[in-house]
């Protein structure tokens, strides 16, 4: 049922967005002027959006590479540790291998913090670069003098390419914030 009425919604909205006025002439004159966005393209086609992408892909990496060499150094000391088995002491492999596990579980929590560190920086950066762009959708939707403006993800079949106000937010996006530097906040 939920289905039908959102799709029935959108039809409605595709069909009041077809007779709606696009000139700011009659949009003045107090007639309904609906507008889109794409949010997605803020993030796709700005330049501090593509920045973005691409030093989280970039940190992600390095992140990765670093705890898969830890993982590796720790795995690497526990194969020597059991290899030592049979020509060391019981009570000198068991506090050995009792070592081994605590620099385990510490290197499980510096990975899950540097995770979340990174994760908290990624969410600083996107909502800076979220709040310029809705300050450039503000700019843009008043000189368009829109009376609604919906956002294109929400299943919208069809809008006339002048009423998509989303390549004059991304020009307003690139001119306020060309780069949006992304770092990891630590819990200290």
């Amino acid at each position: 049922m939920t289905i039908i009425r959102t799709i029935s919604i959108a039809l409605i909205m595709a069909f009041a967005l077809s007779l709606a006025p696009q000139s700011k002439a009659a949009a003045a004159d107090g007639d309904l002027n609906i507008m889109i966005f794409d949010t997605a393209r803020v993030f796709t086609e700005t330049k501090a959006g593509k920045s973005l992408i691409e030093q989280v892909q970039k940190m992600g990496k390095d992140l990765q590479e670093e705890l898969q060499k830890e993982q590796d150094k720790l795995q690497g000391e526990a194969e020597k540790l059991n290899e030592q088995r049979d020509l060391i002491a019981a009570d000198v492999f068991r506090e050995r291998g009792e070592k081994l596990q605590v620099e385990a579980l510490q290197f499980r929590q510096e990975a899950t913090a540097k995770q979340s560190a990174l994760q908290k920086g990624v969410a600083e950066a996107r909502d800076k670069l979220a709040k310029v762009a809705e300050a450039g959708l503000t700019k843009v939707a008043t000189d368009h003098k829109a009376s609604m403006v919906l956002r294109r993800e929400n299943l919208l079949f069809f809008a006339k390419p002048s009423a998509d106000l989303t390549k004059e937010v991304v020009d307003y996006v690139n001119k306020e914030l060309p780069r949006v530097k992304v770092t990891p906040v630590n819990e200290n």
